[in-house]
């Protein structure tokens, strides 16, 4: 029986595997269902519709790594909102220098900070800024927060509020992080999500969380786990990416696996990958990244080394 991964291979496991994720996807962005299931996604390689060589990741790690990095020097929102604005400008934690693949909710946020709006006040809270924009990025606020779920929580919400400021999409940061936070602590993949559900279930029941519980009644009643695979929706509306995350995750029997169900899904795939990425990268730790992904990775040693830097930071907040 395999050693079970350590705290710190979990750490770097979810970055890198977030990362992985939405590299392996991003070829095959908007990909029908049925032509992937004539021709699976095997591995990693380049082309595309944004024609990027292989190992190149999208906004949604550059947006995480922007978030892993502003983390090492503690939690300010408007320092977090600094480094996207950054990306945005001058291709911060891009794979290749310069962004791409953003939606339109972050580009509306990106201009509404670059002429002056504070990080917290420059999301959309209408019913149209539900796609998945601010989940892809919300890993990191669960391995830093982890074991203090109060500020965990009001974090997620806020780092999401920075682009997708409507309760839905806040919301499905939160469970997002309080999965990841169970998975970090060791517990089973199902368990976690059980466990994250029951949590989350509990907390978003008053205002402005209650209205929107009904959007998300396969994920609060746990359903959404044991769907056929032709019931799991994998497009860019923030609950079906939830859903289709944590069906990949309870459903993989390894990293490898985990990511390959999640990639030929189809529809969003770098981020569903992303997503499906960072749990998977939680739970099996570092070593369960098959190399030939890692050595593939953009920028594979500055992204090991914004790694270590962000465990350094964990282990400096748990310390005091």
């Amino acid at each position: 029986m395999p050693e079970s991964p350590t705290r710190k291979s979990k750490v770097f496991g979810g970055l890198l595997g977030a990362a992985i994720g939405d590299a392996l996807g991003l070829p095959f962005e908007g990909a029908l269902r049925p032509w992937l299931d004539e021709e699976p996604v095997k591995g990693m390689s380049g082309g595309g519709p944004h024609g990027q060589p292989a190992g190149t990741w999208s906004d949604d790690s550059s947006l995480l790594l922007c978030l892993a990095e502003s983390l090492c020097s503690g939690y300010d929102p408007d320092e977090i909102g600094a480094r996207f604005l950054a990306w945005w400008r001058e291709g911060l934690w891009t794979p290749h220098g310069r962004a791409f693949g953003f939606g339109h909710t972050v580009a509306a946020a990106m201009h509404k900070m670059m002429v002056g709006f504070p990080a917290l006040k420059a999301g959309q809270d209408g019913e149209g800024a539900n796609a998945n924009g601010s989940l892809m990025r919300t890993l990191p606020l669960a391995l830093y927060f982890a074991g203090d779920r109060r500020r965990m929580l009001k974090a997620a919400h806020q780092v999401s509020s920075i682009s997708h400021a409507h309760p839905r999409a806040m919301m499905c940061c939160g469970i997002y992080c309080l999965v990841a936070s169970r998975l970090l602590k060791g517990a089973d993949k199902r368990e976690a999500v059980e466990e994250a559900i029951r949590v989350a279930d509990d907390y978003y029941r008053g205002p402005p969380w209650q209205q929107e519980r009904q959007h998300l009644a396969g994920i609060l009643s746990c359903e959404a786990l044991d769907l056929d695979r032709f019931q799991v929706r994998s497009g860019a509306y923030v609950v079906e990416t939830l859903e289709a995350a944590l069906w990949c995750l309870v459903r993989g029997r390894s990293f490898r696996h985990a990511l390959l169900i999640a990639v030929n899904l189809g529809g969003d795939t770098d981020t569903v990958g992303c997503v499906t990425g960072g749990l998977a990268g939680v739970h099996y730790g570092r070593e369960a990244i098959p190399e030939e992904w890692l050595e593939a990775l953009a920028r594979k040693e500055d992204v090991l080394e914004l790694c270590a830097r962000f465990w350094e930071a964990i282990h400096r907040r748990r310390a005091r």
